[in-house]
């Protein structure tokens, strides 16, 4: 039973570590919505076994694993904080910035693709794409964490990608 605890702790950790670097780094709203839920589930797992005898040892054997998986990306401190304290690990705070932030790498980029195109209505349906992600992102943002401590400055910042892009 302590074998299968032991790898069934290194596994969800693994995931985890994945997942926050997805979150942390996509630009896609729908791929950083579903991380989401999928963390949201391997969290608790993690959780239910923080204070298991193997839970240090299956947390660095998990480290390891994901540093030989992914030699050219290093561990980030959401990655490391989320592993060290997983019961106090600020998931508002991260989702929220995750959310913001994908959404501003994914409006400059398509900034840079929009001067590209070559006509005016080419321009003017990417912009209303660009808005749909952006609202997509303010619909999560509303159904998962208002009220937390970081809703009102994201979905601030959010709406000012809005504006921005209205230009």
């Amino acid at each position: 039973m302590e074998n299968f605890v032991a790898m069934d702790i290194q596994r969800t950790a693994v995931q985890i570590l994945e997942t926050v670097n997805i979150i942390g780094s996509s630009k896609k709203i729908e791929t950083i919505i579903s991380r989401y839920q999928f963390l949201l589930e391997t969290l608790e797992t993690l959780r239910r076994y923080n204070s298991s005898l193997q839970f240090s040892k299956s947390i660095q054997s998990a480290v390891e694993q994901y540093k030989n998986m992914y030699p050219n990306r290093p561990l980030n401190n959401d990655q490391v904080s989320v592993l060290s304290s997983p019961g106090t690990f600020p998931l508002d705070r991260f989702y929220c910035g995750s959310l913001v932030n994908a959404m501003q790498r994914f409006v400059d980029e398509q900034k840079l693709e929009i001067r590209s195109l070559k006509t005016e209505n080419a321009r003017q349906k990417r912009r209303i794409k660009v808005n749909e992600s952006i609202q997509k992102a303010i619909s999560e943002l509303q159904e998962q964490l208002d009220g937390t401590a970081c809703f009102e400055t994201s979905l601030q910042q959010l709406k000012h990608l809005t504006l921005i892009n209205e230009l």
